[in-house]
């Protein structure tokens, strides 16, 4: 009877011991900082959330928050001192993040206390200011081609113009029309990659027909300013998708074109990057992380001898809207959006994008793809190459 009676209390014990876990794991995962405070601002419970926004060690169950918090108007809040009577949560600042603070009460049946819950609005804060900025420059931008095209079709009602002056005036409202035309196509384009509306099909593809298929519209044009393209293409093929891929290079081969001068030139090279597998195996999440793709990557290096980019403006050519000389990039009807798209698309085919550039030397943009595993068979890579319809 003993036996049986300690064998059902070690039962009893292991399931709550387990639930007990379980619910710490519970309170681990949430994405809101939760602090538990007993009388005197002694710290009952804290999970890793409210850990990592506050600083606080890792056994610090136990201590008070004065012990651990030097800003005294947020421990006034946290210890209970400094909240509502309602509870209404407060927007501080701590630590160069900006927090959410609700501060309550336990109830009394269930002890002494206080529940300090903590929401991190420092990256919902940075998407809103980006959402402002878009909104603002997509407002910008639309406008001013809009009040060109108004201006000029007021002055054809207005006035009779000599025909010279009327073709003048027609050609800069089908150039601002133009200009308009791209601008909205390449808004819906950034649209539908932010909802996920397209979905890469990820297979390997034949770079070298993807490239000169991206240059064929624009040969014309590089024609007329004796801009030749050269290829030194080594690795055929990648992984990607055909048509995200045709638009990649198209939208470089494009800004390559706007800023490189008449007899220049625009070059494409391609490189092999074996992937370190024993570094990554160190790297934090190893082999396993699904954010690192295990395979080879190959380099495609697009280098133009045009203008070239300040070194401080290279973190940002990628930006929306961003232009390193707006009124030379607007007079040759670029978007600001052309690289931006670029990023969105490589990214969404597992690949990076980079650049490097020096003012008067030229522009290299480099776009890192996966390549195909080499065991794969010849005949294989071609019946894939033929799915697409």
């Amino acid at each position: 009877m003993t036996d049986l009676l300690i064998h059902e209390l070690r039962l009893t014990l292991a399931l709550l011991a387990r639930e007990r876990n379980d619910m710490e794991a519970l309170i681990d995962s949430i994405s809101e900082g939760i602090v538990q405070l007993g009388p005197g601002g002694v710290i009952a419970r804290v999970n890793q959330t409210a850990r990592d926004l506050l600083g606080l060690p890792t056994e610090s169950e136990g201590s008070t928050l004065a012990e651990s918090l030097s800003d005294d108007s947020f421990l006034s809040l946290l210890e209970g001192r400094g909240h509502s009577p309602d509870g209404l949560p407060r927007e501080i600042e701590y630590r160069g993040r900006r927090l959410l603070v609700r501060v309550r009460h336990l109830p009394e049946h269930l002890g002494v206390g206080t529940v300090v819950v903590l929401l991190d609005l420092t990256e919902l804060q940075r998407f809103e200011v980006l959402r402002r900025d878009f909104v603002a420059n997509a407002s910008h931008e639309l406008k001013t081609p809009l009040t060109s095209i108004r201006g000029y079709t007021e002055l054809l009602l207005d006035q009779d113009p000599d025909p010279e002056v009327r073709e003048y005036f027609l050609e800069r409202i089908l150039h601002n029309s133009r200009r308009l035309e791209r601008l909205v196509d390449d808004l819906l384009d950034l649209s539908r990659l932010d909802s996920a509306g397209w979905r890469p099909r990820v297979e390997p593809v034949d770079l070298t027909e993807i490239v000169r298929e991206a240059w064929m519209p624009l040969e014309e044009r590089a024609g007329e300013l004796g801009i030749r393209l050269s290829l030194e293409m080594d690795i055929r093929e990648v992984l990607g998708d055909e048509v995200g891929l045709t638009r990649v290079f198209s939208n470089i081969f494009d800004n390559a074109l706007r800023h490189t001068p008449e007899g220049g030139s625009i070059q494409v090279r391609t490189s092999f990057a074996p992937i370190d597998h024993e570094r990554l195996a160190q790297e934090p999440g190893g082999p396993g992380d699904p954010g690192d793709y295990q395979t080879d990557r190959a380099t495609i290096e697009i280098t133009d001898t045009g203008t070239g980019i300040p070194a401080e403006a290279i973190p940002r050519i990628f930006e929306r809207f961003y232009r390193v000389d707006p009124a030379r990039t607007r007079y040759d009807g670029g978007t600001g959006l052309g690289l931006s798209i670029v990023k969105h698309l490589v990214e969404r085919m597992n690949g990076t994008v980079t650049a490097t550039s020096e003012p008067k030397s030229g522009t290299t943009i480099m776009v890192h793809l996966p390549v195909p595993p080499p065991d794969r068979p010849p005949e294989t890579r071609l019946a894939q190459n033929q799915m697409r319809p």
